[in-house]
């Protein structure tokens, strides 16, 4: 199961509204006991990518530091997101040829002229992509599981 803070889903949401029509993107902050995932915090990057519309790229600066950061919390990055202006929140066939690392969990928000906002939890392992649905867990957190 992957639990994942309202706080977190919230805020990527706004973030992609207020980068749009550009992908915003960051990482994901989360604890993972067994086959179990709890996400609660994100940190927006700044997007390096040549073509902000189109593509993603997290600052690996960002990366090496909340590494370094999160290992005395005992806490560590559990995923990546990124924004689709104005497409769906599915992997696109650039996202599946860039998850090089198996165990993350890849959150997508869609903006779609600004206004309407959905969300998908995935993991993509050898090129598949694997679908979470949404359940409301409680007023903190939404649980994810399975397809």
């Amino acid at each position: 199961m992957i639990y994942i803070s309202k706080h977190v889903i919230n805020g990527i949401l706004n973030e992609s509204k207020n980068t749009y029509p550009e992908e915003c993107c960051g990482l994901l902050e989360g604890i993972q006991v067994s086959s179990n995932i709890k996400i609660d915090n994100f940190h927006p990057s700044l997007n390096t990518a040549t073509n902000l519309r189109e593509e993603f790229e997290i600052d690996v600066s960002l990366r090496l530091q909340l590494q370094r950061e999160l290992r005395s919390k005992k806490k560590q990055i559990v995923g990546v997101y990124h924004s689709h202006p104005n497409e769906i929140a599915y992997p696109s066939s650039r996202d599946v040829q860039r998850s090089w690392e198996a165990d993350m969990i890849w959150l997508i928000s869609s903006v779609n002229n600004n206004l309407d906002c959905d969300t998908g939890v995935f993991t993509i392992n050898d090129s598949r992509v694997l679908s979470w649905k949404k359940k409301h867990l409680n007023r903190h957190y939404n649980q994810y599981s399975h397809l």
